[in-house]
């Protein structure tokens, strides 16, 4: 796992991940997403965006990271 930087989202754990942070920040994963993409920090999830066709979607930061 990369210890920093982006990441793309494949797995179902992954999508959970991303899920849970998009709980956390009062959002739900979008639906009809075609990929997805993560930044990590020490091997956790900080933030998501999604594409749904050539939409971009589901973008977020983990409430705690907001403001850096």
């Amino acid at each position: 796992m990369i210890a920093q930087g982006y990441r793309h989202l494949v797995t179902p754990r992954e999508y959970r991940a991303a899920e849970e942070l998009l709980v956390k920040a009062g959002l739900s994963l979008p639906e009809g997403i075609d990929s997805g993409l993560g930044y990590y920090e020490d091997g956790a999830l900080l933030g998501t965006a999604f594409l749904c066709g050539n939409l971009i979607c589901g973008v977020c930061v983990d409430p705690g990271q907001r403001g850096g």
